[in-house]
């Protein structure tokens, strides 16, 4: 009798291991689907991040190819009635103004105003012009808008024209302190010393860091008061010095 209970024990141990053992089996084929299935989708995960980098370098190609005869003049006053005709107007008379004949019917795309609109505070012009030959010649004029409140620039993306305002108020306390600065694209350069946008930030977080009370005085380009014929004036004055 005693031989056959360990027998039958034996018996239970071996059909319970043999049951442990298939389960086993059956999770190990469960988790190596599993592992198939993270790795089917970290494969999927990677070559959809490769698809949307290229896609994002033909939209930043695209909307590179569309502005590229693009030119954006901010300063211009203006009028509260302002229609195209009369936009279009004073954004030709800024170019003759400085040396540069214009002729709409070949020269000129469209003009319009861009942006929300702000009481006292006249929105920039997009001028889009026919060739980009004649937007580097209104470009290379552009000395002649100094002391105007005039400015005129090329149609950047938006992070682009972000950090150039970045830029642009740092190298303004430039020039105030005597400094000789330029700015080029999205670089800077003050007395041979090369910064970027992110240069002026961490350098303003620790300036701040350091003295809470430190404020940068805001860039204030556009003019409310100044009218568009005392604009004209100022550019000719400019232009002939």
């Amino acid at each position: 009798m005693e031989q056959k209970q360990k027998q039958s024990d034996m018996n239970e141990i071996k059909e319970m291991f043999d049951f442990i053992r298939e389960n086993m089996q059956v999770m190990d084929g469960k988790l190596s689907d599993v592992i198939k299935e993270l790795r089917d989708t970290k494969l999927e995960n990677a070559a959809m991040k490769t698809e949307i980098k290229a896609q994002g370098i033909k939209i930043a190609n695209l909307e590179r190819e569309i502005r590229k005869k693009n030119l954006i003049f901010k300063g211009i006053m203006e009028d509260e009635k302002e229609d195209f005709e009369l936009t279009k107007h004073k954004t030709i008379k800024i170019c003759e103004s400085l040396g540069m004949p214009m002729k709409p019917e070949f020269d000129v795309d469209q003009v319009r105003r861009i942006g929300k609109q702000i009481p006292g505070k006249p929105r920039p012009i997009l001028l889009q012009l026919t060739t980009t030959n004649k937007k580097f010649e209104i470009l290379g004029k552009t000395k002649g808008l100094r002391g105007s409140n005039i400015w005129i620039d090329d149609d950047y993306p938006k992070e682009i024209q972000e950090e150039r305002k970045i830029l642009v108020s740092e190298m303004k306390e430039a020039w105030k302190k005597g400094e000789k600065a330029q700015l080029r694209y999205i670089k800077l350069i003050i007395n041979d010393k090369v910064y970027d946008a992110s240069n002026i930030i961490n350098r303003e977080s620790t300036s701040q860091y350091n003295n809470a009370d430190k404020k940068r005085k805001p860039d204030m380009r556009s003019p409310e008061n100044d009218k568009f014929g005392e604009q004209l004036r100022k550019i000719t004055r400019t232009s002939k010095n």
